[in-house]
């Protein structure tokens, strides 16, 4: 008897945690607002090489930043995604961005977050470190991304960071140019401006 009583009692526990599941999902999104990156967005990047100075640069990318509404720009945050094809990255010369295609392995760039630490706020100026999950060729690693805009009212966010990346960490040979005459360093500076205007 007490047998039968807990095999009758186990799909109501698990359909409790179903209801569960579906409502937190719900809450989520019924609460929650997302700011996604405007045609006014540009990443730079830029590196040495033994002959000259080189850059790249991509307009067209994806960011998207979900808050949860609530009070405090702080509190609110929630998830960040970005998402960087690498087709877009270009550079005047052919031959730089075939190389750095190569380099790239022909994979996307993408970032992820859900932790914002270090958030301050004066008036509409802002500034945190976000922490999160870079992709790159491949290779994932765990980045504080240093950032500080301003808000402008509650539809719109403006914000600027700048990370450095040594591309020995994600397993990336610096390219070559000219038959080996010509090699890049190991790092780059990236700079980003995001214009994130909610949905």
């Amino acid at each position: 008897m007490m047998v039968n009583r807990l095999k009758h009692k186990k799909p109501v526990i698990t359909k409790a945690v179903q209801l569960l599941f579906l409502f937190l999902t719900f809450f989520s999104s019924a609460f929650s607002q997302a700011f996604r990156s405007t045609a006014d967005s540009k990443i730079v990047v830029t590196g040495t090489s033994t002959l000259h100075d080189w850059k790249m640069e991509a307009e067209n990318f994806e960011c998207v930043v979900h808050f949860v509404e609530g009070s405090g720009l702080g509190n609110q945050f929630h998830h960040a995604a970005f998402h960087l094809p690498y087709s877009e990255l270009k550079n005047e010369s052919k031959g730089l961005t075939d190389n750095a295609y190569k380099a790239l392995k022909r994979m996307d760039i993408t970032f992820e977050s859900n932790e914002l630490d270090r958030f301050e706020t004066d008036g509409a100026m802002v500034k945190g470190v976000l922490r999160g999950n870079l992709s790159i060729a491949g290779v994932t690693k765990r980045i504080e991304l240093p950032f500080e805009g301003r808000a402008d009212g509650r539809e719109r966010i403006v914000c600027d960071a700048q990370y450095q990346i040594d591309m020995l960490d994600y397993g990336i040979k610096p390219p070559t140019f000219m038959f080996g005459a010509m090699s890049t360093g190991n790092m780059v500076q990236v700079e980003i401006h995001l214009e994130l205007q909610k949905q």
